[in-house]
């Protein structure tokens, strides 16, 4: 039903949609470009500022010197001028403060305008049915967990459920054109779901892995696999599972070998422990038998 919901959209609601993305990248560019201007003019009189009290403290120091040479007496006077030297110093060193505490403000503002854009963007994809263009998009904004935007708890939480909720979708998707048997596309929606991050690795990964080893050996999906940020335990019992319920018992034996020469001598993560020991189990029933 997603799918045909993603298919379905018409010509003119993705012109409409794409008009209403670029109006508001265009909203965010003029949003930024006046943030620059505005540091750019702050910068420019910093640069003034440094240029007047560098001449200032040229003329003082001058000054010192000749009254120094001209009377040997004048040493309150020197201590003077060198004290107002000094302070001249910490009112640029201030003004260099200030103008780099607002560079930070707007460096965050621009990081912020640029997020709230990109969760427009994602959410009028989505809205429209174009799951995996919404995906697609909240993939390349990932790096925002790394910049100042992250410091905003409303972009943060709205990143965490967007990315539940494209996964989901993702992984509905797949179920539907897999009943099909359309395999290039359902693969394609879970690999995007587990490249997002699952909320149920686990179970879409057996999807995943029973929809590749249609087409592929246990190897070659082991490679494939390799793009996932999961544990290569999850990844290897996975594959095993679905070989053992197709029959290829043989196979499955071989995976779980692999595992275990694969991770000998990993200490792993505590709270793995206990999936590394219930895979020793899946062996020894397979030895068994």
């Amino acid at each position: 039903m997603l799918r045909e919901q993603e298919m379905q959209c018409t010509r003119a609601e993705i012109t409409k949609l794409e008009e209403s993305l670029h109006s508001q990248e265009q909203s965010s560019n003029d949003k930024i470009a006046h943030l620059e201007k505005t540091n750019q003019e702050l910068r420019n009189e910093l640069v003034e500022s440094r240029r007047a009290a560098n001449q200032k403290v040229a003329t003082l120091n001058e000054t010192i010197k000749t009254s120094g040479a001209k009377d040997k007496s004048s040493s309150s006077k020197i201590v003077h001028l060198e004290q107002t030297v000094e302070g001249l110093r910490m009112q640029l060193a201030d003004s260099q403060r200030k103008v780099d505490k607002k560079d930070d403000i707007i460096k965050t503002l621009r990081a912020f305008v640029r997020a709230n854009d990109e969760q427009h963007r994602c959410e009028a994809l989505y809205a429209a049915g174009r799951i995996h263009d919404a995906a697609e998009l909240l993939m390349e904004i990932g790096d925002i967990g790394n910049s100042e935007a992250r410091a905003n708890l409303r972009i943060v939480d709205w990143v965490h459920e967007f990315t539940h909720r494209c996964a989901t979708s993702l992984e509905s998707i797949g179920d539907e054109v897999l009943k099909t048997t359309q395999n290039d596309e359902a693969l394609r929606a879970y690999s995007m779901a587990l490249s997002l991050g699952s909320s149920n690795p686990k179970t879409l990964l057996t999807k995943w892995a029973s929809t590749m080893l249609v087409r592929g050996s246990a190897n070659e999906v082991l490679g494939a696999a390799s793009k996932f940020k999961l544990p290569r335990f999850l990844i290897h019992q996975a594959i095993c599972d679905v070989l053992e319920r197709d029959g290829h018992v043989a196979e499955a034996i071989e995976c779980l070998q692999q595992m275990e020469r694969e991770l000998v001598g990993d200490k792993g993560i505590p709270a793995e422990q206990a999936t590394w020991e219930s895979g020793k189990e899946f062996q020894q029933r397979r030895n068994q038998a």
